[in-house]
C-alpha cells in the first residue's frame, strides 16, 4: 500500500483438464488487465500464468474520520 502497488493472483477456474485451464486463466489475466487499466489504473503482467498481476493504484490515501 505504502507504494501504490498491489499483486494480484488470479486463477482460470477449477478446469480439470490443465491444458484448458491454463487457456482460461491466461484469458482472466489479460481481462483483469484490461479492465485496470480502462479504470484509469496501471497494470503489468507478463502473460505467464505462473506470475502475479501488478497493479498501480497510485498514491494511497488513508480515509480521515467522518465529518
Amino acid at each position: 500500500v505504502r507504494n501504490g502497488r498491489l499483486y494480484l493472483a488470479f486463477s482460470g477456474g477449477m478446469i480439470p483438464e490443465i491444458a484448458q485451464r491454463e487457456a482460461n486463466t491466461v484469458v482472466v489475466g489479460r481481462r483483469i488487465v484490461e479492465l485496470l487499466r480502462d479504470a484509469g489504473f496501471g497494470a503489468q503482467w507478463s502473460g505467464n500464468i505462473n506470475e502475479r498481476i501488478e497493479a498501480d493504484l497510485g498514491q494511497w490515501r488513508k480515509r480521515g474520520p467522518a465529518a
